[in-house]
């Protein structure tokens, strides 16, 4: 406002009026053009409240303000302060042969003759952009917004170098957390999310568990009672992680894990992958006893087992290694049908049971290390019999060799037993199983760090005698076991954590930008269209403001620029600068041609006027913006760029497309009052 009220203060002075006077005819002329750019341009900044993001409300509500601010000291402290300028004793008559005006005379010319040709190399412009606006991907590097080198941009590449990232992405899961199944199953959410493209570094109470189970037990699992469970977590009460990690009343934890980028396309894509499986996951676990069912329900329950443990494998071998799910599953199923122990793996059960029997925790204190020896080949025979081997079974074999001892004592003894020979099964059958994965895994695997604890724990699952099943699985089973034999087990996942506020943000920005930029036009038209008594001049000050826009989300496409919370403002940007251009143009055009009745006349009158102001606020307004790409992050440069480029455009069109349409269409607003 201030550089078009200037000019045309100047304008006035140089035709010898005093300052008053030109004051007078100053604002009398752009008074009203004046206000409507004003109010016009507070419209299309006003149009981001409706935006979802709170940092575009406040960027249009105080951008409005601000206008509404140079409006009031465009009315009132320009003309007080211009009024105060020394009146001038000699007319001079503004120069008219300089090669500006000259070049603007002849633009004019060029204008008038080849109006057509303009608006179809107009049209073709907008052929080339609408090929290339779908280009402009929402796939953004939120990290952009730190400067390459500086501090903060090198600490955030080595956090994602060592450390896994710095986005978390969290699970929040509800239930009973303590139950052992219930950190069964967030271990099995865990295991999903670190196959996932960029996410690493899960953790979560049962993946601690597990480690605290791994140290006192050697395995890295979650127990499968609730006394082992609790006899772990006892060992953690008052630790910070298990605040960070648990809810104090025990329902709900927490499953975190760090996403390696801010890129919004990589993001998104990670996030859906995960909804889409936490979705198909259950919303109850019911839980089964294996030694309390069917033979064939048994049979289909140890199919769902396979299928899971093989799952459990996969993830934790994926993330490093790549191999055959067939292979794999072939071993699981073998090994669970108790067929996988090898010869070499027998020495493991009878090891454990001399070691049991010769130490200083056994009930019977008369077995010598030959008893020993003989009780251990019986059991281990037994076992090559009959893996399943029970209590009574054992009590037989002890009896056989120890004699003299107290029924009470050989009873607790044969207990202990049936303890340490189920689970060095178990270790000789996990033993056996891991020596086929070794197999079929990558040469150099070995080296893989905690690759096989993990793979040990996934595998220790075949040993455990209770199977938790999601209320689907269980319905489908060939025959329901027994109610009394099972357990109900609530629980429910879901995605949170910052990942998942960026994916909605990504997914909302285009959406409000787009409802925004169609609201900001359709109320600057109707404005205008008002304001000049027809709906013709709306439209057709819209004309370059759309074009304008149409480029800049080709330039956007053909540099691969990303759309964001940045760009994403640049529309009504040019709605809000481009109007102003627009409308002092129409209202200098339709004046002069009021007053010289000639098209041409008043087209070179026009850019010799309100053009030249045009051109220099265009000049000023662009530089201004264009300081922001010496800003330090890489979105304020964009955007300061995307912004400069826009008022230059704008101007360009302003000068252009304009006044060529204005000639071609010969709109009847403008006629009005036109001297014949």
């Amino acid at each position: 406002d201030g550089i078009h009220v200037m000019r045309r203060y100047y304008e006035k002075r140089q035709t010898g009026k005093e300052p008053i006077r030109a004051v007078k005819d100053t604002f009398s002329e752009l008074g009203t053009p004046i206000i409507i750019t004003s109010f016009t341009t507070m419209i299309g900044f006003l149009s981001l409240l409706i935006s979802e993001f709170s940092v575009i409300q406040q960027f249009g509500l105080v951008t409005a303000l601000g206008v509404f601010i140079a409006l009031v000291v465009s009315f009132f402290l320009l003309p007080a302060l211009l009024s105060f300028s020394k009146v001038k004793t000699k007319t001079q008559n503004m120069p008219v042969n300089t090669k500006a005006y000259k070049f603007l005379d002849l633009l004019a010319e060029l204008i008038f003759k080849q109006k057509v040709a303009i608006i179809i190399l107009s049209g073709l412009i907008v052929i080339v952009s609408a090929f290339i606006i779908p280009r402009v991907h929402k796939s953004v590097d939120w990290s952009l917004c730190l400067k390459k080198g500086s501090k903060a941009h090198r600490a955030e590449m080595l956090l994602r170098r060592d450390f896994g990232g710095t986005v978390p992405v969290q699970a929040l899961v509800k239930g009973q957390i303590k139950d052992p199944f219930t950190l069964k199953a967030m271990r099995y959410l865990e295991r999903y999310l670190e196959t996932v493209p960029s996410v690493s570094e899960t953790q979560s109470i049962a993946s601690v568990i597990s480690e605290m189970n791994e140290v006192m037990n050697n395995r890295y699992v979650v127990p499968e009672t609730r006394a082992g469970v609790a006899n772990l977590w006892f060992l953690l009460e008052g630790e910070d992680i298990v605040e960070q990690l648990v809810k104090e009343d025990h329902k709900e934890g927490l499953i975190q894990a760090k996403l390696d980028t801010w890129d919004s396309g990589i993001l998104a894509e990670s996030l859906d992958n995960i909804n889409q499986f936490i979705k198909a996951l259950p919303e109850k676990l019911v839980l089964i006893d294996l030694g309390e069912v069917s033979h064939e329900v048994r049979e289909a329950l140890l199919k769902i087992r396979s299928e899971r443990m093989t799952d459990n494998l996969m993830w934790d071998i994926r993330k490093r290694h790549v191999v055959e799910r067939e292979k794999l599953n072939s071993i699981v199923k073998t090994a669970i049908l108790g067929k996988g122990i090898k010869q070499d793996s027998h020495g493991i059960v009878r090891q454990k049971t001399m070691d049991y029997l010769l130490s200083d925790e056994v009930e019977v204190d008369t077995i010598s290390a030959l008893n020993a020896a003989a009780i251990a080949r019986d059991i281990m025979e037994e076992i090559k019999r009959n893996t399943n081997i029970d209590r009574k079974r054992i009590l037989a074999i002890t009896k056989s060799q120890i004699i003299q001892a107290r029924s009470e004592d050989m009873n607790e003894l044969a207990e202990s037993l049936e303890v340490v020979v189920r689970e060095a099964i178990g270790m000789a059958r996990v033993a056996s199983a891991l020596e086929e994965i070794r197999k079929i895994l990558p040469p150099g695997s070995e080296e893989t760090r905690d690759l096989f604890r993990d793979l040990k724990g996934d595998l220790w699952e075949m040993n455990e005698n209770l199977i938790a099943l999601g209320i689907d699985e269980y319905n489908g089973l060939p025959a329901a076991p027994d109610p009394s034999k099972i357990r109900e087990i609530p629980i429910s996942f879901e995605s949170a954590g910052l990942a998942a506020v960026l994916k909605r943000m990504e997914e909302e920005l285009v959406p409000s930008q787009v409802l925004s930029l169609f609201i900001a036009l359709v109320l600057v038209a109707v404005t205008l269209g008002l304001i000049f008594r027809s709906l013709t001049a709306g439209l057709v000050a819209m004309l370059p403001i759309g074009l304008t826009i149409l480029v800049n989300f080709a330039v956007m496409g053909y540099f691969n620029i990303g759309l964001d919370s940045f760009t994403a403002m640049i529309a009504s940007v040019a709605i809000g600068l481009g109007i102003d251009t627009d409308v002092h143009f129409i209202s200098c055009f339709k004046r002069e041609l009021s007053r010289l009745g000639d098209e041409l006349k008043a087209l070179k009158k026009t850019l010799s006027t309100t053009g030249v102001a045009i051109l220099i606020n265009a000049l000023t307004v662009g530089l201004g913006f264009a300081v922001l790409l010496f800003a330090g992050g890489q979105h304020m440069r964009r955007f300061g760029g995307l912004v400069a480029l826009t008022v230059i455009l704008s101007a360009i069109f302003t000068f252009t497309v304009l006044p060529a349409i204005i000639i071609l269409v010969k709109p009847k607003f403008l006629r009005k009052g036109v001297k014949r």
